[in-house]
């Protein structure tokens, strides 16, 4: 907003008045009319002039001309307004320009300049006044001056009056033209000062625009600054959050890691226990080699004694106790040899997990911006090792009950009905391991005078209010819970299963639109499956099971790869 300032001088008789004011816009434009301010003035002061008032009683000719001398000068002064940086209100924010403004130093110039402008607006209309007190004052005295010239002619005819009145009457008449004069030349000021004000409202008018566009700029940048710092301080609760995750994901690494530790620790315990068992299965073999070759002689012996019609029977029974003492140890050669193999595979796929494990480690602390997924990733893996664990316990279980089948054979060798019995038990024994293995689905079976139980355990976890509930054991349906009071959307939700016996997956995707209402419960059902009427379920497209096994882990992951809940099925081998 800027300020405009005009000098006007005005010199009479030696006198000079110098008035300066400062003129600034406003809203409301006043103009005033000559016209209009005689008749107001007429109107309101209609005076009466006597002789007394006009000197007439005492009347000396002392007029003399006035000089009006008007000089003008413009200057534009910017004041605390030049830094400003207008916009347009259709202007877009796309670069964000901060205006730095005084608002209160802005109202007080604009006030003071407000007054200023109100009392030159008074000067003007007490000018105008003057001009029209003048006017009328000159009327007044013309007239008064050819009614007494007219008088005088009638009263004083010498020549020495008339030239005297006429002397006076010239001067008069001087006066006359000085005030016609001053009167023009008042005009003429009287029009510039119309016509600057009007400029100076005009520019007002422009300055008041752009004060108002200034305004409307500085309550956006306000708004866009409130903005910046609400945005500032959901960065910093986020990063706030990002440091708890950090810590949360540096106290599972190390958790990890010390599981990785004992689970080496476990393994090479396993390994002492490999050695152990090979040292012991040197021993019995050499324990059975001893005793078979005892037993022979007393076959032998026994050949002799009994009868020739038991012959043919002892020969048959001879000969499939050769065959199967020869497929037994067959099978447990072949089976040492394989565990043999996949314990060296194992072992030396550990170390290879353990380093994997350790560079992954060192680049989940260089890469902290993904530490769900590597997490997740590595909890995936630990998960396989379990599993690996598992079967490899399962393996060394089952020689345990291999080394306990032939402790109990070389027990009832003593005499040839348990020596009988003992190779009955253990075909026994082997045909019901071989169709366990078949069927994966292992209760109860017995070893001679021991008693091997598969005891099955659950693990359920969940991870918010929706989980799993139940998986059933015919792998026909998977049971989800929603334990809240509201909806919970599952579009995008993945059912994920895994088969660790045979390394099978099945994985099912929730549709668009999908939800489990509050405190209910859903199913999943394999294809074919699903009864008629149960419309809030859901059914596989393709697969006709969620798959069955000894060792199964179920999960739930929401869209954004996040297991929300897990559903763990174990089975455990124990010897009585």
């Amino acid at each position: 907003m800027g300020k405009m300032s005009s000098p006007i001088k005005y010199s009479s008789t030696g006198q000079t008045v110098t008035s300066e004011k400062t003129v600034t816009e406003t809203t409301t434009r006043q103009s005033h009319s000559p016209s209009k301010l005689n008749r107001s003035f007429l109107n309101s002061s209609q005076t009466t002039v006597t002789d007394d008032d006009l000197g007439y009683s005492s009347y000396v000719p002392s007029m003399s001309p006035r000089k009006i001398v008007i000089n003008r000068a413009r200057s534009r002064s910017v004041g605390s307004l030049e830094h400003l940086n207008f916009e347009d209100e259709t202007s877009k924010d796309v670069g964000l320009n901060y205006v730095e403004i005084n608002i209160d130093e802005v109202k007080t110039t604009r006030n003071h300049e407000k007054k200023e402008m109100q009392e030159l607006n008074s000067r003007l209309a007490s000018f105008i006044d003057k001009i029209a007190f003048l006017e009328a004052k000159n009327k007044i005295l013309s007239d008064r001056i050819d009614i007494d010239l007219k008088q005088f002619k009638e009263d004083w005819s010498t020549n020495a009056v008339i030239q005297k009145i006429e002397a006076e009457l010239k001067q008069a008449r001087k006066l006359h033209d000085d005030v016609n004069n001053e009167n023009g030349s008042l005009k003429i000021a009287i029009r510039s000062l119309e016509e600057r004000n009007d400029k100076l409202q005009e520019e007002n008018g422009k300055l008041e625009t752009a004060y108002q566009n200034s305004k409307q700029a500085i309550d956006r940048q306000m708004q866009v600054v409130s903005d910046f710092e609400a945005e500032n301080n959901l960065l910093r609760r986020k990063a706030n959050t990002k440091d708890a995750e950090s810590k949360k994901d540096k106290a599972e690494i190390k958790r990890l890691r010390d599981e990785l530790k004992q689970r080496g620790d476990t393994l090479n315990r396993e390994n002492l226990n490999l050695v152990k068992s090979e040292n012991k299965r040197h021993t019995v073999e050499e324990e059975f080699e001893y005793f078979k070759h005892l037993h022979g002689q007393r076959l032998n012996d026994l050949d002799d004694i009994l009868s020739r019609d038991r012959q043919k029977e002892e020969d048959i029974w001879t000969k499939k106790m050769e065959q199967g003492l020869k497929k037994i140890q067959d099978s447990y050669d072949e089976q040492l040899e394989v565990t043999k193999a996949a314990y060296g595979l194992k072992s030396n796929q550990l170390e290879n997990d353990v380093n994997q494990y350790k560079r992954r480690v060192i680049e989940t602390e260089s890469q902290k911006d993904q530490p769900n997924q590597e997490i997740a990733r590595l909890r995936e893996e630990i998960r396989a090792m379990k599993v690996k664990f598992d079967e490899t316990k399962d393996v060394n279980l089952s020689m345990r009950v291999e080394i306990a089948a032939y402790r109990k054979l070389l027990e009832g060798a003593h005499d040839s009905v348990g020596l009988k019995q003992a190779i009955e038990a253990l075909l026994r024994q082997y045909s019901m391991k071989q169709e366990t293995q078949e069927k994966t689905d292992i209760t109860t079976h017995r070893v001679i005078t021991g008693e091997m139980q598969a005891k099955i355990k659950y693990q359920k976890e969940a991870k918010g209010p929706v989980g799993i509930c139940d998986c059933s054991e015919d792998a026909t349906y998977i049971v989800l819970e929603n334990t809240q009071s509201k909806d919970e959307d599952l579009t995008g939700w993945k059912i994920k299963r895994l088969l660790e016996d045979t390394g099978d997956k099945v994985d099912f995707t929730f549709p668009n639109g999908a939800k489990v209402k509050g405190n209910s419960k859903v199913k999943v059902w394999a294809r074919g499956y699903k009864p008629l009427g149960k419309s809030d379920d859901f059914e596989l497209p393709y697969q006709q099971t969620w798959g069955q096994g000894s060792s199964v882990t179920t999960y739930l992951q929401n869209p954004s790869i996040e297991e929300k809940s897990t559903h763990v099925k174990r089975s455990v081998y124990n010897t009585a």
